[in-house]
């Protein structure tokens, strides 16, 4: 029987997924995914930490309806240890076995990771917010501490800043710009948004790049060259990266984001296989470039 395996259970993995089981009802679909959880709502995780919501509602759809209603094969809490593109062979490893999937066509979609400065990946108490149980680790940190600094005062930042002064916390965030959300808000619109963030009691420091973040007496110490602040812990939300390791690893080429090249098909540079997601470029209507839209929509 034919067989389409899926790396990645995200947005655009589990989209590719239950697209091809409307297309095509006769093949075996198999989903690999990491995490423990099927595709859920990253949009909402920081309702999760402020306990508007608990963190498993976020999970768009119940595992048994993948393999019940769409007749795909879902393997969570699985790790892709190597893919050979020319035998056609996925090598996975769940629970300490290790297995190995064929395959006719295969789909990348591996996401994104978030960014961490190498200063920053050494101290303890450092969070970032990408999946469920980075939620529920921030949120039970939040719990037993009084203060928290965000870096970076993008749209996750904000919104983590938000959720954390929901929960009593005192927050201040860190920003390198000169202006909060300086990838998708004009300089009007962002000092408004910034007096509003001000208005809910979160400190705001614009044009300080985090320099040094040092741990003394189970405080953290977060520098820039103007200023410095003690908190419990800090969030790191300074961006993500496509994760392309993998890609790199078969030979796939890359485009000039470093992200997966792919034709209007989707499909890379080696036959039979596929991207989608975080990890892919996408053209640019306008210009006529490649450009990164790490957005779920897109990834759809």
């Amino acid at each position: 029987m034919h067989r389409i395996v899926v790396i990645g259970g995200g947005t655009a993995g589990t989209t590719a997924a239950f697209y091809a089981r409307r297309t095509r009802r006769d093949c075996e679909i198999i989903v690999v995914e990491r995490e423990r959880y099927p595709m859920y709502s990253r949009c909402g995780l920081p309702f999760a930490i402020s306990g508007e919501v608990p963190a498993e509602s976020l999970v768009e759809f119940p595992p048994d309806l993948y393999e019940r209603t769409m007749k795909v094969k879902l393997l969570l809490s699985t790790e892709v240890v190597e893919v050979d593109p020319s035998s056609k062979k996925v090598v996975i490893s769940a629970d300490g076995r290790i297995e190995e999937l064929s395959f006719d066509k295969l789909i990348l979609a591996t996401g994104a990771e978030p960014i961490i400065p190498r200063f920053m990946r050494e101290c303890s108490q450092v969070y970032v917010l990408r999946t469920i149980d980075d939620a529920l680790a921030i949120r039970q940190k939040a719990r037993s501490s009084k203060k928290a600094v965000i870096v970076g005062a993008g749209l996750i930042g904000l919104e983590v800043a938000d959720a954390l002064s929901k929960l009593g916390l005192e927050v201040v965030i860190f920003e390198m710009k000169d202006q909060v959300v300086p990838l998708g808000l004009d300089r009007d619109l962002a000092s408004q948004v910034a007096e509003h963030v001000r208005s809910h009691g979160v400190a705001l420091h614009l044009s300080s790049p985090v320099e040094a973040i040092e741990e003394h007496n189970g405080k953290l110490h977060v520098s820039s060259s103007t200023v410095s602040e003690e908190a419990d812990f800090v969030v790191v939300a300074v961006g993500v990266r496509g994760v392309v390791s993998l890609a790199e690893k078969m030979g796939i080429e890359l485009g000039p984001t470093g992200l997966i090249k792919v034709n209007s098909r989707m499909e890379t540079s080696l036959p039979d296989i596929y991207a989608a997601g975080d990890c892919v470029e996408s053209l640019d209507l306008i210009t006529g470039k490649p450009r990164v839209f790490q957005l779920a929509t897109t990834a759809a």
